[in-house]
């Protein structure tokens, strides 16, 4: 509590704390796996990681929970450069069950470097292309649903350390 009050400025209370905690172990596990480490990072030098993820946290920037079904794919953000958008970086090609993501009411566009939501699209046809399917749809830029997803980071534990599948499913 003393070193967030230093770092941030801000007071927690104890279950700030606690999810602050969840969120930083699942957020250093991802960082780890992503970038092959065994070893944790020192908070020391790391103290802009702890910084962002607890006022994430404070700020009610994690998704609290999944009202909706949806179907979240993991991209990179070098996918989103050469692409040239979010929307061309998610929609193909993915092995996944086609009747099953057929059953999402939206896709959700995880940036795995950030760990964030970089956009929600709602999905109107899903094709084939050889062993792999793709999606055409629209991006959704307003409403609730935006509100609830969008610029946020997954609950903690969401999505296992080391899983390497980059389709998730909600429901």
């Amino acid at each position: 509590s003393d070193k967030v009050s230093d770092l941030c400025g801000l007071e927690p209370n104890e279950d700030d704390i606690q999810k602050f905690l969840k969120n930083l172990s699942n957020t250093i596990l991802r960082k780890n796996n992503e970038a092959n480490h065994n070893t944790l990072p020192n908070p020391a030098i790391d103290s802009r990681l702890l910084r962002t993820v607890f006022q994430d946290n404070l700020a009610g920037n994690v998704i609290e929970s999944f009202p909706d079904r949806c179907l979240i794919i993991r991209i990179k953000k070098n996918t989103i450069i050469a692409r040239g958008s979010v929307y061309e970086a998610v929609r193909r090609s993915w092995k996944l069950s086609k009747e099953h993501a057929e059953q999402a009411d939206y896709i959700l566009a995880l940036e795995m470097d950030s760990g964030i939501v970089k956009g929600v699209f709602r999905a109107d046809n899903w094709l084939q292309d050889g062993d792999r399917y793709y999606f055409e749809g629209s991006e959704i830029t307003e409403g609730i649903v935006v509100e609830q997803y969008l610029n946020k980071h997954l609950p903690a534990n969401f999505i296992q350390p080391g899983s390497q599948n980059p389709i998730k499913y909600t429901w």
